[in-house]
């Protein structure tokens, strides 16, 4: 089974384009997928300004995601892509699902798969 760590803009903007996020992963992954999440990302959906319209449905959505997925306790407090980060670093086998470039780039500098989405449709995976 492959842990998935998915980040939040990643979750957000698969709830923004519509895209069902179990179905594509699943797709790029062609294996058994454990989804999981940091524990602070909840908070970063908290932290999200909802204004209005399109981007409280995001964050609605999002958070109807994130029931079903497990959630990764790390031993120590901080940003949530550092301790994604630090997470991928001492775990063989964990792909990161981020829609973040510059988290996207340390993940892949140590070296860890990410998956990406791509013309706002489906999910890709890029090796490192």
């Amino acid at each position: 089974m492959v842990k998935v760590l998915i980040d939040t803009s990643f979750l957000i903007k698969c709830a923004e384009y519509g895209i069902d996020i179990f179905d594509q992963v699943q797709k790029v992954v062609d294996s058994n997928v454990e989804f999981c999440v940091i524990k602070g990302t909840a908070q970063e959906l908290d932290a999200v300004e909802p204004g209005g319209g399109k981007m409280k449905t995001a964050v609605r959505v999002a958070r109807l995601f994130l029931k079903k997925m497990s959630v990764l306790v790390p031993k120590e407090e901080g940003l949530v892509d550092d301790l994604i980060v630090d997470y991928a670093s001492h775990h063989k086998g964990v792909i990161v699902a981020t829609h973040d470039t510059l988290l996207k780039k340390r993940v892949l500098a140590l070296p860890c798969p990410v998956i990406i989405l791509r013309q706002r449709k489906y999910a890709q995976l890029v090796l490192p």
